[in-house]
């Protein structure tokens, strides 16, 4: 008996610990209603990572929300439609944390901040949706030597006549793809490693002329990708996660 109520001496208060862990969280952040809309002037809009927070001017709190979520804009739907002025509104934001940290954990404190500010709930689900495939062509891929590095993109320009990738591995560069497509497109190509390479395409296509289901097959992206990188892009159905937005509010202030 006596070993027994030592158990649950030392279990219970590590239980609790665990259940009053606060989410990771900015030291300050600064969240401001923004004189610029993202829809009349996207050039003056921005967001990026730094090395200790985020930076945000003009930008529209759906596209703060696909950030924060790693998702896109295009999966994120919301059950209310009296939400979306709120979605659409922008903001310029500003929010360090206390010390220098990567990429994911600022994704999480970007969640946390949402969720206090804006009062943001959410859910995931999954649907079964038209998705292409990034595999190998028959001649196999044309890609250069791979390049040293862990998979950080340096470097995604758009150029005159195309693209220019500069350490980017394959399942980055479907995710560019699928912003350009406005479709999910999804790394089969079983190749590893990162690389810088140029893809030149005399058609663009728009994400904000794609639909979930749009046909791009007539784009010469699909031709240029198998000529100039040995892969294939193909048709296919897949489950893909979904953002459901269930509430969210104009933020409270600083």
């Amino acid at each position: 008996m006596k070993s027994k109520l030592c158990i649950a001496i030392v279990v219970l208060p590590m239980f609790a610990s665990a259940q009053v862990a606060s989410p990771p969280a900015f030291e300050v952040a600064s969240v401001r209603p923004s004189q610029v809309s993202a829809v009349r002037d996207k050039k003056a809009s921005y967001f990026r990572y730094t090395p200790q927070g985020v930076e945000a001017g003009g930008f529209d709190l759906l596209g703060i929300i696909g950030r924060a979520y790693e998702i896109p804009v295009a999966r994120i739907s919301i059950r209310d439609a009296r939400l979306r002025n709120v979605l659409d509104a922008t903001y310029d934001l500003n929010a360090k944390a206390e010390q220098v940290a990567s990429t994911d954990q600022l994704r999480w404190m970007l969640q946390t901040l949402l969720v206090e500010r804006f009062k943001l709930t959410l859910h995931h689900e999954s649907r079964k949706t038209s998705v292409y495939r990034l595999v190998l062509a028959k001649r196999g891929p044309r890609l250069p030597k791979p390049v040293a590095g862990d998979g950080k993109p340096l470097a995604n320009r758009l150029r005159q006549g195309g693209f220019s990738f500069d350490h980017f591995t394959m399942a980055q560069f479907c995710q560019r793809l699928t912003a350009e497509l406005g479709q999910p497109v999804l790394d089969a190509t079983g190749i590893g490693g990162a690389y810088t390479f140029d893809l030149i395409v005399d058609v663009i296509p728009r994400r904000q002329q794609a639909g979930v289901n749009a046909d791009f097959s007539s784009s010469t992206i699909f031709t240029d990708i198998q000529e100039q990188l040995g892969l294939q892009l193909v048709a296919d159905k897949a489950p893909i996660r979904y953002l459901i937005v269930d509430h969210v509010e104009r933020p409270s202030e600083n």
